[in-house]
């Protein structure tokens, strides 16, 4: 199902920035793909989602303190959890003061790169950091190329672009099926 980000919950989710603090929710959608409501409140937390609905949370636009325009290594983090762990998310939406981002992860990857795949999202954050001022274009563009190598499927827009959101893509679920066909093969072998 493709899901349409309308002009007026952008502007209602942009004024969530106003505050200094992260909110966090969920998008619901009619059968149509047009959001019929947004869910939305202060923290770290996220909302659950069932169909017809996408997660979110948002970035303030606090530039002194932090680098609010790009997704943090906690938030690729979280994303992957959610989908590959958790399997509760499909897609995740973060909104950061400039941009967009429309944020998915397939799971295809193998249970020997499922259990680095945390300090993975860390060493490419630390490194890139060192590297380049994270305030700037160059970090962000590296920063996404380098997550969408690891498996990562990253959509970046600018608060004006027309949005549509692709549900139908499942993720793979890999990982947990070969920790399933590990387990048994222990229990066999016991």
């Amino acid at each position: 199902m493709i899901l349409y980000l309308d002009e007026t919950s952008k502007s209602r989710i942009r004024r969530l920035q106003e505050h200094d603090y992260e909110f966090n929710g969920k998008l619901i959608f009619d059968a149509n793909g047009k959001i019929n409501d947004i869910e939305s409140r202060a923290g770290q937390e996220m909302a659950i989602c069932d169909d017809y609905c996408v997660n979110f949370h948002t970035h303030p636009t606090n530039y002194t303190e932090l680098y609010p325009d790009h997704p943090s290594a906690q938030d690729f983090k979280y994303i992957f959890n959610a989908t590959c762990v958790q399997r509760s998310l499909i897609v995740h939406l973060i909104f950061t003061p400039k941009y967009i981002y429309v944020i998915s992860f397939s799971c295809g990857i193998g249970i020997l790169n499922y259990f680095l795949i945390y300090r993975t999202i860390d060493s490419i954050f630390n490194r890139l950091s060192e590297s380049f001022d994270r305030s700037t274009e160059a970090f962000r563009v590296r920063y996404i190329e380098e997550m969408q190598n690891i498996g990562f499927d990253i959509k970046r827009h600018s608060y004006t672009s027309h949005i549509e959101i692709d549900t139908s893509k499942k993720p793979c679920f890999l990982i947990f099926k070969q920790v399933v066909i590990i387990f048994i093969f222990v229990i066999i072998l016991a």
